[in-house]
């Protein structure tokens, strides 16, 4: 059972999307930021799971406003005063300061992308995305204010959960990967190279890696653990413990699973509490899971409620005493075992 905290360890948490790290490992994740020095890092830029209705959504709210004073209000505070605001709501439990902070987030990004300085040149901003998004562009590329527009949507949403959780959110890194846009051989070594880069930087000591196979949910996944396998094994350090985990796609089978974060109703809840609250744009994802019609938050809870079950029938009721309410399956893994689950 993984019961005993890390200590003074280097921890590179990996994901391919915004929200795999909350929902695979989210409790073991947080009992280990405190003693450790961790970095974490998001593959792909999330564009292609934010619906154009959501966008639509955001806007017909701030366009219900004064734009001439949310612009103001806006425009003279920080993107990072903006995350710790929603940051400050969601611990006082507001949902409605909470939705407001996110209406002011999303004006904030327009307002960079677009570099608006002043309330008309803003207001145009928000027509145009409007007008774009209104429209149905099936046949063509989007566009790349709109795709960029939205992954930073989606790069947010992770930036609030890691403030809720931490007060800050200089260790996240978005990546952006080419393979995202393109999944050619030229753009996974762009980004082998821009992940190996980042870790000669950080020089961890134990790196976590979504572990779905391959033709097993979104694609982006299986092409993560490609990039991440072919940095390490340049990177060369055979003494890096790599953590596998997995979330709502599939989980691990308790034969290979080789560590167990056994976690508490509090623990779940606030995963929850977190999901439903910062990564809104999940909450009718346009990828929904096969397995389950709901949220994705709740689906995570069943499956780690269904895996303590697993290992209540194999290690009787020796562990009750804790009073969990779900167990998360971890696999540790060295690199060479990892190439053997690459290479298949």
């Amino acid at each position: 059972l993984g019961l005993q905290a890390i200590d003074g360890k280097t921890i590179l948490h990996t994901a391919p999307h915004h929200d795999d790290i909350l929902l695979g490992y989210h409790a073991y994740a947080i009992r280990n930021l405190e003693k450790n020095n961790n970095h974490i890092v998001y593959f792909t830029n999330g564009a292609h799971g934010v619906s154009s209705d959501y966008v639509l959504k955001l806007l017909e709210q701030i366009q219900m406003l004064d734009l001439d004073i949310f612009f103001q209000s806006v425009y003279q505070i920080s993107y990072v005063q903006c995350i710790a605001n929603f940051a400050q709501y969601f611990h006082s439990s507001d949902s409605l300061l909470m939705q407001k902070a996110r209406q002011s987030i999303f004006a904030k990004i327009i307002m960079e992308l677009f570099g608006c300085n002043d309330s008309t040149q803003f207001t145009m901003s928000i027509d145009w995305v409007k007008s774009y998004c209104s429209n149905n562009f099936i046949d063509h590329p989007e566009h790349e204010l709109i795709y960029s527009l939205k992954g930073r949507l989606r790069q947010s949403e992770s930036d609030t959960k890691w403030f809720i959780v931490q007060g800050h959110f200089y260790n996240v890194t978005h990546l952006n990967s080419q393979f995202y846009y393109e999944p050619s051989d030229q753009a996974i070594e762009y980004d082998v190279q821009l992940f190996l880069n980042y870790v000669q930087k950080v020089k961890p000591n134990i790196v976590s890696i979504a572990m779905d196979p391959f033709g097993v949910g979104p694609a982006t996944h299986f092409t993560t653990l490609q990039v991440v396998f072919q940095a390490l094994q340049r990177y060369g350090d055979t003494s890096i413990e790599i953590l596998g985990y997995r979330n709502v796609w599939c989980s691990f089978p308790l034969a290979k699973t080789s560590m167990v974060a056994l976690i508490d109703q509090q623990e779940m809840q606030k995963m929850v509490s977190i999901f439903n609250h910062c990564f809104a744009t999940q909450a009718q994802p346009l990828f929904p899971s096969p397995l389950y019609e709901g949220s994705f938050s709740q689906l995570s809870c069943h499956l780690q409620e269904h895996q303590l079950q697993d290992l209540s029938l194999l290690l009787g009721d020796s562990f009750h005493a804790m009073h969990p309410v779900g167990a998360i399956y971890l696999q540790k893994l060295t690199l060479i075992s990892l190439g053997n689950i690459v290479r298949k």
